[in-house]
């Protein structure tokens, strides 16, 4: 039930850099430790593409894959104000 939850919020802030849905089987979610972890994300390379573009990077991917995404939030109530640390991993390019 909280992978669904969490599914949903992820959707709405990461889907237009995800070059498919999320399933909640790539999906762990720890409240005790604070930490939300995401695996085998496939980006869409043309969102990449077009952010490189705009600011003139000499950079163009036909392939993007995160092995390992992995989110440590200190104060869930707190998010906008305290941040959170962010964990990338894995990263495979064409």
């Amino acid at each position: 039930m909280l992978q669904k939850i969490f599914k949903e919020i992820l959707k709405r802030v990461l889907g237009e850099f995800l070059a498919e849905e999320l399933d909640v089987d790539q999906l762990e979610v720890s409240l005790s430790d604070q930490k939300l972890t995401l695996n085998t994300l496939k980006i869409n390379v043309d969102k990449l593409n077009a952010i490189c573009s705009s600011m003139d990077l000499p950079l163009r991917l036909t392939k993007c894959v995160v092995g390992h995404f992995e989110c440590h939030i200190p104060n869930l109530q707190r998010v906008p104000s305290e941040g959170y640390d962010v964990t990338i991993a894995d990263v495979g390019v064409d």
